[in-house]
């Protein structure tokens, strides 16, 4: 839990204790309280709460609530399964692994321990000493809030690994993703339900249609339906190709004009307005008479 999770545990310890008849502690009681559950989830705790409501009359304390916790998460298998997944899991020297099995490094390492019993034939003595190595494994990861870690181990026999991986995705140790990628073929929850033959129909109808859009050809039609905005497009560029060059062709006129203004003003002397008549109608290659 993080400190603002401290209001919603103080309401929720108040209600636990309230049901039962029983006050709620001091301040310094709680602030105790709350620091001693301080690792585990706000979920968890009122879990533990109600689990304690409905089995105790008395008022809780963090050990019960620990204890409640503890155990409702613990994932980790019993020395004697975990044996019985290492024997499995194990394979004489020189020889390949036949069995497909869920594995995880805890019991990985205890069997690293007593592989030299069991290479031996030592099977009871290998067995006592790999449940000891292993529930020491198991506590250290329990103590430090871990969880096991399974993974697929295939074995030789291609016959047990169906069986297996699914066994392990029903149980929740895997994920049906992975379990795919080591079986392909292996069907999911719901994979094997029979198929309603109408749904079948529509599904199929729905698939054709989804194919016969994307495999028809669409070059002509995107060209039909953007041929108005390409012809407009020429259009534009003509106008403002054709107004491109009336400029030019008004800016070369001016230029002319001024000019011939300055060259005949340089020569005659006329009044301005009948200078520029003449002016223009020169610029213009106008011959006058």
């Amino acid at each position: 839990m993080q400190t603002e999770d401290k209001d919603e545990f103080i309401k929720a310890l108040d209600l636990c204790c309230s049901t039962l008849s029983k006050p709620l502690p001091d301040p310094a009681s709680l602030k105790f309280f709350f620091k001693l559950l301080a690792p585990y989830s706000l979920a968890d705790v009122r879990a533990a709460l109600i689990h304690h409501m409905q089995t105790c009359k008395y008022a809780p304390a963090p050990v019960d609530v620990i204890a409640y916790v503890d155990k409702s998460i613990d994932c980790w298998v019993s020395p004697d399964e975990a044996f019985a997944i290492a024997k499995l899991a194990y394979a004489k020297p020189c020889e390949e692994q036949q069995n497909t099995v869920i594995i995880c490094n805890e019991i990985e390492q205890a069997l690293d321990h007593v592989r030299h019993l069991l290479d031996e034939g030592s099977n009871y003595d290998a067995s006592r000493a790999f449940k000891d190595v292993y529930a020491r494994i198991a506590d250290i990861a329990r103590q430090k809030r871990a969880k096991p870690h399974w993974r697929i181990s295939l074995g030789a026999d291609k016959s047990q690994r169906e069986v297996v991986i699914r066994k392990a995705v029903n149980e929740g140790r895997i994920a049906l993703a992975d379990g795919r990628a080591a079986c392909p073929l292996l069907a999911g929850p719901g994979d094997d339900d029979p198929i309603d033959p109408k749904t079948a129909a529509e599904g199929h109808s729905k698939i054709a249609d989804i194919l016969a859009m994307l495999t028809k050809p669409r070059e002509h039609k995107v060209v039909a339906d953007m041929a108005g905005d390409i012809a407009a497009t020429r259009e534009a560029a003509s106008e403002q190709a054709r107004k491109a060059a009336e400029y030019v062709q008004a800016q070369q006129r001016s230029k002319d004009e001024a000019e011939a203004y300055r060259m005949i003003a340089s020569l005659v002397h006329l009044p301005d307005g009948e200078l520029a008549a003449v002016v223009r109608l020169m610029a213009g290659h106008v011959v006058v008479e």
